[in-house]
């Protein structure tokens, strides 16, 4: 479930800008608590971690309070701002 919550999360992230150079590579290592790790390899050399959590993705994007968070960089952040988060900056903005 973790993995086509991922792809879902990428295409959101897709579509504001994001541009991985290669597929997500999984880092089992970085597993915690039922979310399991991720590392988007971008685009200019840089990588996002992402800790995806295995649940139904309806649960991911709700909007409540008690929706499952998802961790990028090390931050958690609930489904639409872990989406923007995963895109970077372009330079100047």
């Amino acid at each position: 479930m973790a993995e086509e919550n991922l792809a879902a999360f990428v295409d959101a992230a897709t579509e504001l800008g994001l541009r991985l150079a290669d597929e997500p590579l999984r880092v089992a290592e970085a597993d915690r608590g039922g979310r399991y790790g991720w590392d988007l390899p971008l685009e200019g050399g840089t990588t996002v971690r992402v800790l995806m959590p295995g649940r139904p993705i309806a649960e991911l994007k709700d909007l409540s309070v008690q929706a499952p968070t998802i961790f990028v960089n090390g931050s958690a952040w609930w489904w639409n701002d872990a989406v923007n988060q995963a895109v970077p900056l372009e330079p100047g903005r």
